[in-house]
């Protein structure tokens, strides 16, 4: 059932699950599969918050009206295909044709190749659209952006399939060791002034209660790969999927499968090697680990 705790808690949250990343959505999952377990009252309560957030996603969607959203597959293809045209040292029998030719007209429209590669970074897509003098692949117009998804999955992708591969583990353990660049505390002075906002960055650093969680910060860094593994994170989740699927049809289930398919869209999808896309999963266990002490308890009651 619904409490006013619970409510609160859902209203809170719920924008941010659905609506900050477009993986949010998996999130309505288990939101959906809870509609089934709750009394007709709770049933119009959740599904209002639901609706209400859906709404609010179109409406705002709608307001960006020329505002073209970057999207998850399109930044992913064209980082990848400039991944399989970097020229190979060993010149092998699948060195050659690994890249269709209509994909490299469709890209020579735009800027000649050898721009896309030295713009190409094995951890960010970004300098290819973001940095000064590079190619700006978002200038592609739709029909263009088409014909390179199309010729990306029907030959390209096939073709370089362990290149695909070898990329996605490299992006996903550098993502998972933080082995990129991260933001610190005191970054918003830096990153504010390249926005449009009025806002002005407030000095944290001239305040002395600042220095501690600054100090705190670095100390970690240092040994992120150990403090900040999600490592444990993952093999509590596979653990859960194993003991949840014993009863597939349940609340249990299928928030430890939203978790799964986060893993997997982190893992096919990210396009760089940012430590935040892997956050969620470091979060996981505050709601895992309950669930599952949850299910011993009842086992324990049963026996």
């Amino acid at each position: 059932r619904l409490t006013a705790t619970s409510t609160a808690i859902i209203v809170a949250t719920a924008g941010f699950a659905l609506l900050t990343r477009t993986n949010g959505l998996t999130a309505l999952l288990p939101l959906f599969l809870t509609l089934f377990y709750l009394p007709q009252k709770g049933k119009l309560v959740l599904g209002l918050i639901i609706g209400a957030y859906l709404a609010g996603m179109v409406a705002l969607n709608k307001a960006q009206g020329d505002l073209k959203p970057q999207g998850a597959v399109f930044p992913l293809v064209i980082w990848e295909t400039v991944n399989f045209l970097r020229p190979p040292a060993m010149k092998t029998p699948t060195s050659f044709d690994r890249v269709s030719p209509k994909t490299i007209a469709t890209l020579e429209e735009l800027a000649p190749l050898d721009l896309y590669l030295r713009f190409y970074d094995r951890e960010y897509w970004d300098p290819l659209n973001f940095a000064a003098g590079g190619p700006g692949v978002s200038r592609f117009t739709p029909a263009q952006q088409k014909v390179l998804t199309k010729e990306f999955f029907k030959r390209n992708l096939p073709k370089n399939l362990a290149a695909f591969m070898g990329s996605r583990v490299h992006v996903f353990f550098a993502t998972a060791l933080a082995y990129s660049r991260l933001p610190w505390p005191g970054y918003t002075p830096v990153v504010l002034p390249q926005t449009s906002s009025l806002s002005e960055a407030w000095p944290l650093a001239h305040y002395s209660f600042f220095k501690l969680p600054e100090k705190i910060f670095i100390e970690s860094f240092k040994k992120r790969a150990i403090l900040w593994t999600p490592f444990i994170a993952i093999a509590i989740l596979g653990f859960a999927l194993v003991k949840f699927s014993k009863k597939i049809i349940s609340i249990e289930f299928f928030i430890s499968l939203t978790f799964l398919f986060q893993l997997a869209g982190i893992f096919f999808f990210s396009i760089a090697s940012e430590y935040r896309y892997i956050s969620i999963l470091v979060y996981a266990p505050l709601i895992l680990l309950p669930m599952l002490t949850n299910q011993r308890d009842k086992n324990l009651a049963n026996s």
